[in-house]
């Protein structure tokens, strides 16, 4: 009886946690909304943590329950786009194929990915070099970590298979294509006409360049197949 006594209040109890919950959820897709709207159409310089609040439709004290700094607010809206696609892009890897075709398709995942949002693309990678404070710094600094870990898996992959020679460090070589990745994208975001298969040809040739001279047999090419990257970018 006693036990029967308790159910209907630990039911009551239990669906008010379940709308906290929701309304907490609610509230920061609001959020995000709100600041993904405002930094893509008046510019993240000029956008304020109050009007986000305003367009979000909750307190400005709210805004910082999720966010600590206006930065803080962008990496909030890109951090799980962005670890989305990095588990999508580590998918692509197969061992059979060399360092130059893995690492660029592990890119064009990203590529697509940043398409979508240009401009907000442009700004994720304007902030992300020295940002290390904040909430969300610690989960983009870690999806940054495993983006390298990534890339140190195909490098050591084509350590195993003879194509580059065993006497680089395997983490420093992952660093430098990493560098190559930032530096190209940024070089393509800032493109008024940005086309996926020219910004995937133009990483082909840097990558090219980097293993050119570090291939213990001169497998890498400058110029991507045709073939090769119109299948990249289906």
């Amino acid at each position: 009886m006693k036990n029967g006594s308790r159910r209907p209040r630990d039911s009551a109890a239990s669906l008010s946690t379940s709308k906290r919950e929701a309304n907490k959820a609610d509230k920061l897709e609001r959020v995000k909304r709100a600041a993904r709207e405002l930094f893509t159409s008046i510019g993240y310089d000029e956008a304020t943590t109050r009007q986000i609040a305003k367009k979000a439709g909750v307190a400005l004290g709210t805004v910082f329950t999720y966010a600590t700094t206006k930065r803080d607010l962008l990496f909030l809206v890109s951090n799980d786009l962005l670890d989305e696609a990095r588990r999508d892009a580590g998918a692509s890897f197969e061992p059979t194929r060399g360092l130059q075709l893995n690492f660029v398709a592990f890119c064009a995942v990203f590529y697509k990915v940043l398409l979508v949002q240009p401009e907000l693309s442009k700004l994720v990678f304007r902030e992300l070099l020295f940002y290390d404070s904040g909430i969300h710094s610690k989960n983009a600094l870690a999806n940054r970590t495993r983006t390298l870990k990534n890339i140190e898996g195909m490098v050591e992959n084509a350590m195993k298979d003879g194509e580059i020679g065993r006497g680089h460090s395997s983490s420093h070589l992952a660093w430098l294509l990493f560098s190559i990745f930032q530096a190209e994208n940024r070089r393509w975001l800032g493109l008024d006409d940005r086309k996926l298969e020219e910004g995937l040809s133009h990483l082909w040739t840097s990558v090219g360049l980097l293993l050119s001279g570090l291939s213990s047999k001169p497998a890498a090419t400058l110029r991507a197949p045709t073939a090769v990257l119109r299948k990249l970018i289906r």
